[in-house]
């Protein structure tokens, strides 16, 4: 039985989340009891959920993607809405985007939960709000992306204001995202902030600091995308390797993997740089905690909410250098433990590559706040802001 079961009358629990909710339910869910849940990472959240239910629940799980699909798993069902296919004309994707919109409603009021864990945001949420309301069952708002987000359509964000405002509760993912929701208008005695923790190995976070590699060495880690700013960290690596030795390893999956991997073959510097792709948490962790800085060189058109990467590498004692917009300034304080850059620019962060690699004293500085920090209180976790929703239900 899991450590806090819900109570009786919440057994039918709805969860809408991003991701690929049948890939992970069959990965994650191939037992009907879960283990000891991570501290941190992308599979933590749908665990928790799974942990809170007990033998005679049931959990429906669906997320928005490029084509329908359903699956079983020891605690229920998963479905994936067709919502955004990737090719067909225009007038045909509204008309699978609205048929994603309609089946969400309909599945959902089929499954009467007695309560609504909703991750997904604009219509998506708006859809299942309304048949919490039907219902009349809880709906909790979960935000892990900003809400408010300039590349949002205004439809999506009205829709996200409209919902926050009127959900039972909303758990926000971070300072940052609740400074968002403040700022939307959310009652601040509905909102519930929790953060996770980096899951560390214990042999690294033991010798925080103790292991910087001997020449300059940066490394990126999270979605090989265009809106990460993988294509600036390469130009900016490039201006920099003119005027200094150093390497750049790029750890993390995506869909611009092979553009990436071609740029990088056709650098004068290629030698210097090194695309690794998807690896085991400890070679990735391994090498953070050699490098000199962390780079999380994230566009302004992506919606961060919490870039888990820059809080795992100053757990690691490594200083992150980030654009200054979003999340990165809740976490990253400028010339003390990483750099901020104006967003966007890649001379600025060409700049910061050259002053990390001749300020030393700022891996000293956050190796010591690593340390400071590794003793101090734990956030309350996910698990604690959902448990606090379903006691106030």
């Amino acid at each position: 039985m899991p450590e806090h079961p819900l109570p009786t009358r919440t057994k039918r629990v709805l969860y809408a989340k991003g991701g690929e909710v049948v890939a992970e339910s069959q990965r994650l869910l191939s037992r009907s009891s879960v283990g000891a849940l991570p501290s941190g990472g992308p599979d933590l959240f749908l665990l928790t959920v799974a942990s809170l239910i007990d033998e005679a629940g049931d959990l429906l799980l669906s997320s928005v993607g490029s084509a329908n699909r359903r699956c079983t798993h020891t605690l229920g069902t998963a479905i994936e809405y067709g919502a955004r296919p990737a090719t067909g004309s225009k007038l045909g994707r509204r008309f699978q985007y609205a048929a994603a919109v309609k089946n969400m409603l309909v599945d959902a009021l089929r499954f009467k939960p007695d309560i609504i864990l909703c991750g997904v945001e604009g219509p998506f949420a708006l859809a299942y709000y309304l048949v919490a309301k039907v219902l009349r069952v809880p709906f909790v708002f979960l935000v892990h992306v900003a809400p408010s987000q300039n590349t949002l359509s205004g439809l999506t964000k009205h829709l996200n204001q409209y919902v926050a405002r009127r959900a039972h509760s909303v758990i926000a993912h971070g300072p940052y995202l609740r400074d968002c929701l403040l700022q939307m208008g959310v009652t601040p005695s509905r909102l519930l902030e929790f953060d996770t923790s980096a899951d560390i190995p214990a042999p690294l976070a033991k010798d925080v600091g103790a292991s910087r590699s001997p020449s300059p060495l940066f490394v990126f880690a999270g979605r090989v995308e265009f809106e990460k700013g993988i294509f600036d960290l390469l130009t900016a690596f490039h201006s920099y390797r003119q005027q200094k030795n150093g390497q750049l390893i790029y750890f993390g999956e995506g869909s611009a993997c092979d553009a990436l991997r071609e740029a990088v073959n056709d650098s004068p510097y290629a030698q210097d740089i090194d695309v690794r792709g998807k690896a085991p948490q400890a070679e990735v962790f391994g090498k953070i905690a050699n490098a000199w800085a962390t780079v999380t060189p994230t566009r302004q058109s992506f919606p961060e909410g919490r870039c888990m990467t820059a809080l795992e590498s100053l757990a690691l004692g490594t200083p992150v250098i980030a654009p200054d917009f979003g999340p990165f300034p809740y976490a990253v304080n400028h010339n003390v433990n990483g750099l901020l850059f104006n967003p966007d620019d890649v001379d600025a962060l060409t700049q910061s590559l050259l002053n990390i690699a001749d300020t030393p004293s700022i891996a000293k500085n956050t190796a010591k706040e690593a340390m400071a920090s590794s003793n101090s209180k734990q956030h309350k976790t996910f698990q604690d802001a959902v448990m606090q929703c379903m006691r106030s239900c």
